[in-house]
């Protein structure tokens, strides 16, 4: 029977054949005694689950910033990995968890037996119970019947292992002796205890479940329920967070976002795998001056050579300027950036050549060779500004710019900007404006 205010079992229990101090006491875990660590225990195990929910939520909103992005996904990975770096820094806590599977036996000796519950009942010399329907069985689980069952069994199978018999393979899998049991520390909820195994010094923590049970004289016994361990679910935090920074971080790092901002406003970073030209379905030809170019006849042209893409959501201007050298060209590929980078919501720019400030020899489609560059600035809600510059041979300036609110219509956009470029052409009639006087 278990005392129904405190959850104390109806033992110990003294039996087995032997007289005086060789007599065996049976102590049975207290049931609920140790829920408080249990419930520290899952507690512990579910920090890294919040993390990588966090980190996964995160990731999902921020998937506009390429700064952001791979950080998000690298702590949720870290996250993942500190699950079984909490199965380390938890292992001790856990198998006190497990304590109401077991029994302890000790006599007046000092020795000690733990024997686990399930396990014993699977021999058939020593069966007590012939329902089990679950994998363990804790003390509580039994009938009154069958805890006198179980009480006799575990003396018999103590005194089979001790009493001169050769024990079966299975019951010394079940049964583990302690002998020479000596106090090395104890807290709050367990007895740090080294015993002799096979002529050699073992440790082993024993959890303070089991009332009345004394592993040595000089130990305390265990009095009630075991109190919360915080502390293990501040050992489980700082697993938990040492392994999503440093998740986040490496990810940050190869991601290529990891340089330091010199002037706390933003940096420049060398363009990813390059994008191809976007070349539309259906085009028509537009004349600028002496230029003529070729873009998507989808696209609503909504003042003079200014252009919306309905379907993306992005915005084409297309401008021609002559006697234009390639200083200035420069200028107006890194105007947005300086304009930008003033702003709040300012978040990086990339320029597309090697991401340095220079120009790059191309070939349009009739064979004209220009150079350009393109520069695009990221800001943090979403939004990219697109500034591509092409200069011919003749000192005619081109200049495309695109913008749009999401990051997804970058490579569209680019590619629009490319094709267009590739259509360029500075040999129509009429002559382009020249560029303007004292622009810096």
């Amino acid at each position: 029977m278990m005392d129904g205010k405190n959850g104390m079992p109806d033992m110990p229990r003294e039996g087995g054949n032997a007289q005086g101090p060789g007599r065996l006491s049976l102590y049975p875990a207290a049931y609920g005694w140790m829920r408080a660590l249990r419930i520290t225990g899952a507690v512990a195990f579910l920090l890294p689950v919040a993390g990588m929910m966090i980190a996964w939520t995160a990731a999902l909103s921020f998937s506009w910033s390429e700064a952001a992005t791979p950080a998000f996904f690298g702590a949720m990975l870290g996250a993942l990995a500190a699950i079984p770096a909490e199965l380390f820094v938890c292992m001790a806590s856990l198998r006190q968890i497990r304590a109401e599977e077991f029994v302890m036996v000790q006599n007046g000796y000092g020795a000690l037996w733990q024997v686990h519950l399930y396990s014993l009942n699977q021999i058939e010399a020593y069966r007590f119970a012939k329902r089990s329907p679950r994998q363990t069985f804790t003390w509580d689980y039994l009938v009154t019947q069958e805890r006198q069952d179980a009480a006799n069994a575990v003396f018999r199978a103590v005194s089979d292992l001790t009493g001169g018999r050769t024990p079966s393979a299975a019951l010394q899998k079940c049964i583990t002796p302690l002998y020479g049991v000596a106090l090395l520390s104890e807290n709050a909820w367990s007895w740090k205890v080294s015993y002799q195994s096979g002529g050699r010094t073992k440790r082993m923590s024993l959890p303070k479940a089991y009332p009345g049970l004394r592993p040595t004289p000089q130990a305390g016994t265990a009095d009630g329920p075991v109190p919360f361990k915080w502390s293990l679910c501040l050992a489980a935090a700082l697993t938990a967070a040492a392994c999503i920074v440093l998740g986040g971080g490496i990810a940050y790092g190869i991601a290529g976002l990891g340089r330091a901002i010199s002037d706390g406003q933003g940096y420049a970073a060398k363009s990813r795998d390059p994008v191809k030209a976007l070349e539309p379905a259906d085009t028509t030809e537009h004349f600028l001056g002496g230029v003529s170019y070729r873009i998507d006849s989808s696209f609503q042209e909504r003042k003079e050579h200014t252009y919306y893409d309905e379907e993306r959501e992005t915005y084409y201007t297309v401008m021609a300027l002559r006697g234009a050298g390639e200083k200035e060209a420069l200028d107006f590929l890194l105007e947005d950036i300086g304009t930008f980078r003033k702003d709040e919501d300012f978040d990086h720019f990339v320029i597309d050549q090697r991401g340095e400030e220079d120009l790059t020899p191309f070939r349009a489609a009739n064979g004209e060779t220009f150079l350009y560059n393109l520069a695009t600035v990221y800001l943090k809600d979403g939004r990219a500004y697109h500034t591509a510059v092409a200069l011919s041979d003749e000192h005619v300036l081109i200049v495309v710019k695109s913008s749009h609110r999401e990051r997804k219509q970058e490579e569209a956009a680019k590619g629009n900007i490319l094709y267009i470029l590739g259509s360029l052409s500075t040999k129509g009639d009429g002559a382009a404006p020249p560029y303007p006087a004292g622009r810096s």
